[in-house]
């Protein structure tokens, strides 16, 4: 559902180029994936530590202080995406040349 969402709007603001406008909003979709990867394991994992099985009480993959990063990755991207939305929000509220 999210993912239909920008090209019905985009395809309402640019109807004559709905196949450029789709290739744009496809493309930002794979590239999104791509950055929001690769920041969230520099956020998690900055020292780029290996993966090795702890076997203690709790099984874990990672050194702690891996997983003490978790916390502050989560909040960074929940930002970052709550600053994209009010942008898009924005930008989405600006009426058509159809509707003015």
């Amino acid at each position: 559902m999210n993912y239909l969402i920008p090209f019905v709007c985009g395809w309402k603001y640019f109807p004559e180029n709905k196949g450029f406008v789709s290739g744009i909003i496809s493309g930002a979709y794979g590239m999104g994936n791509f950055i929001f990867s690769y920041l969230s394991t520099q956020i998690i994992n900055p020292n780029d530590s290996v993966a090795s099985i702890y076997i203690t009480d709790d099984l874990r993959f990672f050194e702690e202080d891996v997983a003490k990063n978790v916390p502050s990755m989560i909040r960074s991207l929940c930002s970052i995406w709550f600053i994209m939305i009010i942008l898009s929000v924005i930008f989405i509220s600006i009426p058509s040349e159809e509707e003015q």
